[in-house]
């Protein structure tokens, strides 16, 4: 904890907001990826594409995920900075909205793109936040990996809401909507809220 290069209490108490902001957000991505894996080759099956066409076109989202991942990795200035949590938050929805929804095949890789970079964004500074404010202690990738692990039970849950709401008013877009409203709302203001009191720096 006394490191020489440890960071100073001031920069510790804005990673520690950046911590809770982007663990709150995590929780919310994986619960939408969860939810959203499922739907895809439906949504390419909707759009015409074969199986074979949909497999590879449903992994657009993965790819921009670890291509982000490279990109953070080699280009740090994102660390310890509030802007590019709070957009990658603003975006996460925005991008699971476009993939449901897009009327075209350049629509729903569009929206993939946004909601992969999103997520691999925030599941990136999850990480490092955790990692400097615990010192890489196996506290900080524990905690990491339960958020992960209650994303894949919440993801399929609301999957099945929302598949019960579409039953009830017999139409399935309006059921996803009625799901998907409120968790994407929750996320947005929860992993947001702890970013009020840290300053945006460039």
């Amino acid at each position: 904890l006394d490191h020489p290069e440890r960071p100073d209490p001031a920069t510790l108490a804005r990673y520690q907001r950046l911590q809770t902001s982007a663990r709150w957000a995590m929780l919310g991505s994986y619960a939408m990826l969860f939810l959203l894996a499922p739907l895809l080759p439906k949504i390419f099956e909707r759009l015409d594409h074969p199986v074979q066409t949909a497999t590879g076109l449903s992994a657009g989202l993965d790819v921009a995920r670890v291509l982000t991942f490279a990109a953070l990795g080699v280009f740090t200035g994102w660390r310890g900075k509030t802007l590019p949590l709070a957009a990658a938050i603003v975006a996460l929805p925005l991008g699971l909205f476009i993939t449901l929804f897009a009327p075209s095949t350049a629509g729903v890789l569009l929206g993939e793109a946004v909601f992969g970079i999103a997520s691999g964004l925030i599941y990136y500074a999850a990480l490092y936040h955790a990692m400097v404010l615990l010192n890489a202690s196996i506290q900080a990738g524990s905690a990491h990996e339960s958020l992960i692990g209650l994303g894949f039970a919440l993801g399929p849950a609301a999957g099945l809401a929302a598949a019960q709401a579409g039953s009830a008013t017999g139409n399935d877009a309006v059921g996803l909507i009625l799901i998907l409203v409120p968790l994407a709302l929750a996320t947005v203001v929860l992993a947001l809220r702890p970013l009020v009191t840290s300053p945006p720096t460039a």
